[in-house]
């Protein structure tokens, strides 16, 4: 299938209309030059004919002899007369018969046609590898002009199964100007190879992941989608400071001096629980355990127990027990006697059979 060019059109002048509306004086001239040829026959008088200045037309006179018997027509070579000639009056082939000749204007039209020449009205292909196209020339009359050709050559097809391998360079040139690969990350290389002719190759690299063991960690596996990179705790923690967490569920710390705090996660509403292995204290909100004894505290009051005996403060008064012996499941007390039960002061609980 042919397509236009763009910017491209052939103008061709110099060409008559069908109706030949837009003839030249000079072509109404050339046409009357090949139209109706009259000659006298026998029996026929032609005066000399008048030519029209402007178009060329000629009049002719022509008179019979007396004892005209017949004229015969003119007649082209397809059988169509150019001019034909019919009793005016009288009888054909009689004696003192007077004729009128006329000419056919469809013949004459022919004749005019005949100089009209145009490239043929139809489809081309283009053909070979130098791609080339035929165009054939026709009159008005849509007849062949014999040896009258113009050829164009170079032409592509459209299937490109003809272009030269200067073509293909161009393409192939246009083809790497429209790709461009770049590096999206750090970790990502490109590398564009040229070494074959009309040809791009791009090499696109990952750099490897570089993971190595850390305090506490190990790393095994090698990457792959089947043995991949596996992060390992393993042996003593060292070097950790807390352990958190989200948000309320919980919170580890180590702090320096031996200090371990618990925590709800919470922040300052927390009742934090702190283990100092140093002092051997452990503190829960407001009651602190350590060697010396028990201190708890709820609010204004406090309770404490230690080896000399327990303190209960409230705010209004404080009461004081003094120190006793609690003998516990068959321990010796102080007084050197075993019991089953328990003993705290003067009262005792003795276990049920």
């Amino acid at each position: 299938k042919e397509e236009a060019v763009l910017g491209k059109k052939a103008v061709i002048s110099g060409i008559a209309k069908n109706d030949l509306s837009n003839i030249t004086d000079t072509g109404k001239k050339a046409i009357t030059k090949l139209g109706t040829v009259v000659k006298a026959g026998t029996g026929i008088t032609i005066d000399t004919p008048t030519v029209d200045a402007t178009t060329g037309q000629t009049t002719y006179t022509v008179s019979a002899n007396e004892q005209v018997e017949s004229v015969t027509a003119t007649t082209l070579k397809d059988d169509e007369n150019l001019a034909t000639v019919a009793p005016v009056t009288g009888n054909d082939g009689a004696a003192n018969t007077k004729y009128g000749v006329s000419v056919s204007k469809q013949a004459v039209t022919a004749i005019a046609k005949a100089s009209d020449i145009s490239v043929a009205n139809t489809t081309y292909q283009v053909t070979g590898d130098n791609g080339t196209v035929t165009l054939t020339y026709v009159d008005g009359n849509g007849k062949t002009i014999d040896g009258r050709q113009a050829t164009i050559t170079g032409i592509a097809k459209n299937d490109l199964s003809n272009i030269t391998n200067g073509g293909k360079q161009v393409i192939s040139n246009v083809a790497k100007d429209a790709v461009i690969v770049t590096s999206g990350s750090k970790n990502v290389t490109v590398t564009p190879d040229t070494s074959t002719d009309g040809k791009v190759t791009y090499a696109v690299s990952v750099k490897e992941s570089n993971l190595a063991a850390g305090t506490n960690t190990t790393v095994t596996g090698t990457g792959t989608a089947k043995d991949p990179y596996k992060v390992n705790v393993t042996g003593d923690i060292n070097n950790i400071t807390s352990i958190t967490n989200t948000k309320g569920s919980g919170a580890v710390s180590f702090d320096a001096n031996g200090v371990t705090t618990f925590s709800g996660g919470q922040g300052a509403t927390d009742k934090k629980v702190t283990v100092n292995g140093t002092t051997g204290t452990v503190s829960t909100g407001d009651t602190t355990v350590s060697t010396t004894g028990v201190v708890v505290k709820n609010d204004k009051k406090e309770s404490k127990v230690d080896s000399t005996g327990a303190t209960f403060i409230d705010d209004t008064a404080a009461t004081n027990v003094t120190s006793t012996t609690i003998r516990v499941n068959g321990k010796k007390g102080d007084n050197n006697t075993v019991t089953g039960g328990v003993v705290i002061g003067n009262q005792s609980v003795t276990p049920s059979a």
